[in-house]
């Protein structure tokens, strides 16, 4: 009852209520900014999920979620990495560390993160990963213009912790060919 009358006094007439607040609140904040002509897309990408919705005239029309999130990608960097030289062993802890400061996508420009990390392996682990999460969106949205016959506006409105992989808005820009912008 609190978020529906949180989302009423934001002009939203509430149909369902998101189990993720986060991206439905980041949607609230930007009601000003969003163009209700067409239908606005939401990826709210979270530790263990990602969540899209759709949103038409302040209205939920959609909503999938997916059991991809940012664990998935970090744990994909997580192991080992063979040189001529070494075998590199990269823990959970490091690779989260690794996938918030290295640019996972397109590239970092060197042959090397961390110093010792082949740039090529890791990016090869991560981009498969992030492969699947771009197809499993597209697919939503084939399927939502599919069913609803509806509009979608160029923009991809994107939230949560998975943002802090960074390269992932770049990676989704061009796999998906539509704007990315934050919530």
């Amino acid at each position: 009852d609190k978020y529906a009358e949180v989302l009423k006094a934001a002009g939203f007439i509430p149909e369902a209520i998101l189990y993720s607040t986060g991206n439905m609140a980041s949607v609230v904040s930007r009601t000003g900014q969003l163009s209700w002509e067409k239908c606005n897309i939401v990826v709210d990408i979270e530790h263990n999920t990602t969540n899209i919705s759709v949103f038409k005239d302040k209205k939920l029309i959609s909503s999938r979620n997916i059991s991809l999130g940012a664990k998935n990608i970090i744990e994909a960097i997580t192991g080992s990495f063979v040189t001529a030289q070494e075998r590199i062993e990269l823990k959970a802890e490091d690779a989260e560390e690794v996938a918030f400061r290295e640019n996972l996508y397109p590239g970092t420009g060197s042959e090397f993160i961390r110093g010792n990390i082949p740039a090529n392996q890791l990016l090869a682990k991560a981009r498969s990963i992030l492969e699947d999460l771009a197809e499993e969106i597209s697919r939503s949205l084939v399927y939502f213009k599919v069913n609803y016959k509806e509009e979608i506006a160029d923009i991809l409105y994107v939230s949560g912790y998975g943002l802090r992989i960074n390269g992932i808005e770049d990676f989704l820009r061009e796999f998906l060919g539509l704007r990315v912008e934050r919530l």
